[in-house]
């Protein structure tokens, strides 16, 4: 791949090279148009992205109450060739499943509880991962978009004069940028392996193990088909009279929220060619006619499912059809977020919003500036991580519908960690004394460990390195401390590598 990457380099660069040869030749307007074709055609010919695999399948069985995950491609990379820099990419994934939209791009909002982006500095390349979700135990399907941007890297064989001049030829005054793209295809199969509970996990993978490739290619050919029904819904004979709701069999949002549900009209025009209004029966909503759609709106109950029921009339033949859907209306839980943030620290965030197909559920955790910090789709748990320089500001948890906030903002403070602690002072069978200190921060930092400090000790303090311990839980050092028999009280505090101090104790010591 390499070796033919730079055989495209050369080739590029000598084009490149006789292009501007020809610009420096004066009063050739019609060469310099052409030659301005031919660059640009070149340059965004140098400039594609391909992925590294085309599907990313993962197959699921179950028994009983035991998943088993048999086989997964769980990353893509997504590579480009060309002489680049500055490549960024915008990820369009399409939830064929539940027909939802999640943007992921490598210069902003790179991770959702499903799907996670890294990239690779040196070579340019983006990597996509991705978690599935098996406890759903249905069929999953995405499909991935993949738009990449690049700046082309100018041959060093051209003068800065000859560079400055294409640029001005095509446009840009300061840089070229050019745009590829690419898609991929994103797959859980789910099979239920039976009711029964398996004796071992071993037993459950060993049964996943044998399913065989007919099946496997029978559920993609069922997923295919399922994309292809995504595009075109189905669409009946010509003349039949048919309607076709955009959410069915269930719409589900949330309690007292206003919902949508779009049915189209096939073989009629229902401005014209309807015998009367369209009604709807089953509860409490209201409908009118947009193009050749049948909007219904109504608001969502505090809980549970509603039935309606819409009919249309065509006048032409008094032909009557109708279609039926639910709409479920479920509750905003409260929100699962840590009452307070050590920087450094990773943190798990609830958001406490239930999945709903007909709107647009994201969480979002913004800073006292209101800036977005990190976003989820959907309202999925995501875990976030305050830096040091977020030290004493606030952050807020907000839940939106459709880009409007819902419920309370929920306020979460980032803390410093609090000061070193002596936690207890005991005297030894030697006479020697004995204190246990308690330094918070991050296990990797060194600097939140403490030293002890004392005034009027005779001898010297000795760190008992083997009795070190880390509360991963509440992010805190546990040292011991040893200092010599002493014959007159001396005081004692805690200090760590920032400077910041235990309360100063006193060590007393009786004389005998």
């Amino acid at each position: 791949m390499k070796k033919h990457r730079r055989k495209r380099f050369i080739e590029i660069y000598f084009i490149l090279y006789l292009a501007s040869l020809i610009l420096l030749i004066p009063d050739k307007r019609r060469e310099e148009h052409r030659a301005t074709g031919v660059i640009m055609s070149l340059l965004q010919s140098s400039f594609s992205v391909h992925p590294e695999r085309t599907t990313m399948l993962c197959r699921v069985v179950s028994k009983g109450d035991s998943i088993a995950v048999v086989t997964c491609d769980s990353m893509n990379t997504i590579y480009y060739s060309g002489a680049m820099r500055d490549v960024h990419y915008d990820f369009q994934i399409e939830d064929i499943s539940y027909k939802q939209h999640i943007r992921l791009t490598s210069a902003g909002e790179t991770n959702t509880q499903l799907f996670h982006l890294t990239g690779d500095i040196e070579q340019g390349n983006m990597h996509f991962t991705w978690t599935p979700p098996t406890k759903e135990r249905m069929n999953r399907l995405f499909k991935v978009h993949v738009t990449a941007t690049a700046t082309p890297i100018l041959p060093q064989t051209l003068s800065d004069v000859q560079q400055d001049y294409i640029r001005q030829l095509l446009g840009a005054d300061t840089t070229i940028r050019l745009t590829s793209e690419t898609e991929f295809t994103v797959a859980m199969l789910y099979v239920d392996g039976g009711s029964g509970n398996p004796n071992t996990l071993v037993t459950l993978n060993q049964q996943a193990l044998s399913l065989n490739d007919s099946l496997t290619q029978q559920k993609i050919r069922e997923l295919a088909e399922q994309i292809a029904a995504s595009r075109q819904q189905a669409i009946p004979p010509p003349g039949q009279f048919t309607l076709q709701p955009r959410y069915e069999p269930n719409l589900t949002t949330l309690a007292y929220q206003e919902w949508e549900n779009r049915i189209t009209v096939y073989g009629a025009d229902p401005s014209r060619d309807l015998l009367g209004t369209p009604t709807v029966t089953g509860g409490s909503a209201y409908l009118k006619i947009e193009g050749n759609e049948i909007v219904v709106r109504g608001t969502a109950p505090a809980t549970g499912l509603t039935t309606y029921q819409v009919t249309a009339q065509r006048a032409s033949d008094k032909k009557e059809v109708s279609v039926m859907f639910g709409v479920i209306a479920k509750q905003l839980s409260n929100p699962n977020v840590p009452t307070q943030m050590y920087p450094g620290v990773s943190y798990s965030i609830n958001p406490g919003l239930p999945f709903i197909n007909s709107s647009q559920a994201t969480a979002v955790l913004r800073d006292d500036k209101d800036n977005s910090r990190a976003t989820s789709l959907q309202g999925e748990p995501f875990s976030f991580t305050p830096s040091v320089s977020d030290t004493g500001k606030t952050f807020y948890l907000d839940r939106m519908l459709n880009g409007k906030k819902i419920g309370q903002s929920v306020g979460i403070t980032v803390n410093n960690f609090p000061t070193p602690e002596i936690i207890d002072i005991s005297k030894m069978e030697n006479g020697s004394i004995r204190i246990r200190t308690r330094g918070y921060g991050l296990q990797t930092d060194n600097q939140s460990r403490v030293k002890l400090e004392t005034t009027g000790l005779q001898g010297k303090v000795q760190e008992m390195f083997g009795d070190h311990e880390y509360n991963k839980q509440y992010n805190v050092h546990l040292q011991v401390f040893v200092i010599p028999p002493q014959q007159n009280t001396i005081t004692v505090r805690a200090i760590n590598g920032y400077k910041r101090y235990s309360q100063q104790r006193e060590v007393r010591y009786n004389d005998n």
